[in-house]
Order: C-alpha cells, then structure tokens, then sequence
C-alpha cells in the first residue's frame, strides 16, 4: 500500500538549502566538506546528493540517519514540519 503525498518545490528546496548549510558547516563534529567528500562519507552517490542539495529529490529517512552519524545534525531542526509528515505517513502506509 503506498501513500499519496505530494511535497511543493519549495519544501524541497528549502531541504536542499538546509542539507548543503549542513554540509558547510563546521558546527560539532562537522567540518565542511566538499560535495564529493560528503558523498563518500554518506556512502551515496555524488549526483544523489546534488540533486538533494537542490531540491529535486527528497532525502529518505535513511538518508537523514546517516547525516546525523557523520556530521552529528539535529535531526529535528532539519526536519522540515511537511518532510516530517511525509516520512510519518510513508512509515504509516508500511506498517511501521
């Protein structure tokens, strides 16, 4: 069963903003990185998070976990309130 939810652009590049301040920031653990070095710390693909950083795709929870493993980011001021009900209720549709 799949969930139907729809997220506008700008919410989406809001994230995007949001994931690449991350990225050049230096706040905790973090260090700025290059776009490449952070994909390799991500283990994702460099054009996976370039289309993340603006705001094509949306990051999947597993995504926002590994984020907050390398860089040590408060999952709950990056969460967008409308990403947050999007990732609930695709959790909701899973049976989670």
């Amino acid at each position: 069963m799949t969930t139907e939810i729809e997220l506008d652009r700008e919410t989406l590049q809001q994230c995007g903003k949001q994931l690449k301040e991350v990225r050049k920031s230096k706040i905790g653990k973090n260090r700025s990185r290059t776009q490449i070095k952070m994909a390799l710390d991500l283990g994702v693909s460099n054009s996976y998070l370039s289309r993340l950083e603006n705001g094509w795709s949306l990051p999947s929870l597993d995504y926002y976990l590994r984020l907050r493993a390398v860089t040590g980011a408060d999952l709950n001021i990056l969460l967008d309130p409308a990403v947050r009900k999007y990732h609930s209720k695709i959790l909701e549709s899973n049976g989670r």
